[in-house]
């Protein structure tokens, strides 16, 4: 039944939705390792299971059944992990631009009182929002540990991107003074 083109598109569809109330949800990465463990625990159920058992009378031929039910919950798990990865990048990008944003807004020196008054607003409204920012990192950290334990694989300037995350900050951080 899976190969009919309406079922595989409504599942296709049905993955994706699940996979996108579950990143709507904010879960703490914790409880998004415990779901993706989740499925590699059922996967491992699933193909360990016995295919009959010796009490009943009738046997009855379940692997390809049982293969199927691994590839779909695989699907699922990869189709979930693919979400936290695109959010998580989403999440770093976000962060880069407003280091970059500020330090473009920032760094000129004012040559009116204007100017002045506009620096010191985004200056007064960025030390507000310091702790906010910083609390962010650790997360998308934790997010990227969750990925890389399950194998994701990233372009090169995302790699760069993540991996100048923390630098970017303490240049931020320098910045404001």
């Amino acid at each position: 039944p899976w190969r009919n083109k309406q079922l595989k598109l409504f599942w296709t569809n049905d993955k994706e939705r699940y996979a996108n109330y579950i990143i709507e949800q904010k879960l703490p990465v914790s409880s998004l390792r415990s779901t993706i463990e989740g499925y590699d625990n059922n996967q491992n159920e699933i193909q360990v299971e016995r295919s009959s058992d010796d009490s009943l009378c009738i046997q009855v031929y379940t692997s390809k059944i049982r293969s199927r039910l691994v590839d779909l919950i695989y699907e699922t798990q990869k189709t979930l992990l693919t979400k936290i990865k695109d959010k998580t990048l989403e999440e770093l990008s976000q962060l880069h631009e407003q280091f970059e944003s500020s330090e473009r807004q920032l760094r000129p020196i004012p040559t009116d009182l204007s100017q002045l008054s506009k620096a010191l607003v985004l200056w007064k409204k960025l030390m507000e929002d310091k702790p906010e920012i910083e609390a962010r990192l650790t997360p998308i950290e934790e997010k990227f540990k969750l990925l890389d334990d399950f194998m994701m694989v990233f372009k090169d300037d995302e790699i760069k991107r993540r991996q100048t995350m923390r630098s970017a900050y303490d240049s931020f951080v320098t910045m404001l003074g």
